[in-house]
């Protein structure tokens, strides 16, 4: 499997402000979502066209524009996977433990905010929706925002940390729509910046199967806490 490895040059200036602004649409998409309630579906479906599909017809489009080129590259979807599934399991136990600490040991009963996730209540599409969110969503937010985005923004520190700030907003708008209080949020926040820098130094160093797999591994837990919470099972 090929993917994007880098750009020949850094992109112009105004190349990479359109890509910051890009960049906001998952948060818009998450926001518009939730309030005029789209179907789950849909707002998959379009997250998978923004995330991947259009970011595949920028490349093909400008790999040989004379605004700026880009060099097609082999990114082979490798990394150790003995690495992969630890850090998997590693993420996946460090996100219950959280919830639970903050739940459950401090108090800030997140319960309902989690279970008002926009997950179908029927149970096939419930189904799916999990595999898509644990499965699908980790490879297509790694793509685009630790490879894809990666090479745009990659000129200095400060841009690896704007990359992994884009990436926490689109997460702290579900968090807002889902009723967290702004101390959540803040959480929320930092925390899934950290997790998005953390992600950048894996995809570099180990591969982005790595990067995958820590992410899936994570998402994982989130939706554990999910299901535990919806049958009532969590804590006991």
């Amino acid at each position: 499997m090929e993917e994007v490895q880098a750009f020949t040059e850094k992109v112009p200036f105004h190349i990479y402000l359109l890509n910051i602004f890009y960049c906001l649409l998952p948060a818009f998409l998450i926001y518009l979502g939730i309030l005029v309630g789209f179907p789950v579906e849909m707002t998959l479906f379009i997250h998978f066209v923004i995330e991947l599909i259009i970011p595949k017809i920028i490349i093909s489009q400008f790999k040989d524009s004379y605004l700026f080129r880009i060099e097609w590259r082999a990114n082979r979807f490798e990394g150790s996977l003995i690495m992969g599934l630890v850090l998997g399991f590693i993420f996946c136990g460090l996100t219950i433990l959280l919830y639970y600490f903050f739940d459950k040991i401090l108090g800030w009963d997140l319960e309902d905010n989690l279970l008002r996730e926009p997950i179908p209540q029927n149970k096939i599409l419930e189904i799916i929706a999990a595999f898509y969110l644990i499965v699908i969503k980790p490879f297509i937010e790694e793509w685009f925002w630790r490879s894809y985005c990666y090479f745009i923004f990659y000129r200095t520190e400060i841009d690896n940390w704007l990359n992994s700030v884009l990436w926490a907003t689109a997460y702290v708008v579900l968090a807002i729509m889902c009723g967290l209080e702004m101390k959540g949020c803040i959480i929320v926040f930092i925390a899934f910046t950290l997790f998005g820098r953390i992600q950048l130094f894996m995809m570099k160093s180990y591969g982005l199967l790595v990067a995958v797999m820590s992410h899936m591994g994570a998402s994982f837990g989130v939706m554990l806490c999910y299901f535990l919470e919806k049958n009532r099972k969590f804590g006991e």
